[in-house]
């Protein structure tokens, strides 16, 4: 997996508040627009040096397999930038830090870490090492995403890994397994986006809704095709 912000594509510069909007549209992100809209003014708050408690590091966790974090990330790139605390040439790559853990002494390594923005895969990392990385580099900003799965063991479950991070992480997003609420929803604004509506009593909406996200996409797809090229609404 491959977790970073494309340097190369164009990215529309968006308004804190547009920004937020897209994360209330995120599915399965409980709280999101509440927690970042708090992160915003926290952010207005630091920068004027009014606060000395707290921190800019964000724990994501996301216990669906469909969960957005690219979108997230983007998101939260986004209001940092909007908010002067980095410019866009401060966004990180995604890095594995239990290997720079591991190289941390090698001086030619040391003068890679030069961005900001630490964004990392933290789902098979050992806390300790999150913490001993972090202690040596307590300059940067730090995203971290961390996959559960109740169905699978883990070798740390949510709760342990925000309690072993607690000192270094005040902000926490989480995503949560989709429901047939949100599946349904994520139907009618894929058909509502293409000028299409549907009837909820429909029985073929509610048989879609029950499938995985990637069929209901494939299902979608086929559906928006034909009714474009029908011309039906």
């Amino acid at each position: 997996m491959s977790l970073k912000i494309d340097e190369n594509r164009e990215v529309k510069i968006l308004t804190n508040e547009e920004l937020l909007n897209m994360a209330d549209n995120l599915f399965g992100l409980k709280n999101g627009k509440e927690t970042l809209k708090n992160y915003i003014s926290y952010l207005h708050i630091y920068k004027n040096k009014g606060i000395n408690f707290g921190n800019l590091n964000i724990l994501i966790q996301s216990e669906s397999a469909y969960s957005s974090n690219q979108e997230l990330l983007d998101i939260i790139a986004q209001i940092l930038i909007n908010e002067n605390i980095i410019e866009s040439k401060d966004i990180a790559k995604n890095m594995d830090l239990r290997i720079l853990n591991s190289q941390r002494n090698k001086k030619d390594e040391a003068e890679k870490i030069n961005e900001k923005v630490i964004i990392s895969d933290i789902t098979h990392t050992d806390p300790d090492d999150i913490k001993e990385f972090i202690e040596n580099n307590k300059d940067k900003i730090y995203i971290l995403i961390q996959k559960t799965n109740p169905k699978r063991y883990e070798r740390y479950d949510e709760s342990e890994m925000r309690q072993a991070l607690s000192k270094y992480f005040y902000w926490n997003l989480k995503f949560e397994r989709l429901e047939e609420e949100d599946k349904e929803k994520y139907i009618i604004n894929a058909l509502k986006q293409n000028n299409i509506s549907i009837n909820k009593k429909c029985k073929l909406f509610k048989e879609i809704a029950d499938n995985p996200l990637f069929e209901i996409k494939e299902d979608l797809i086929k559906i928006i095709v034909n009714c474009i090229s029908k011309n039906i609404k």
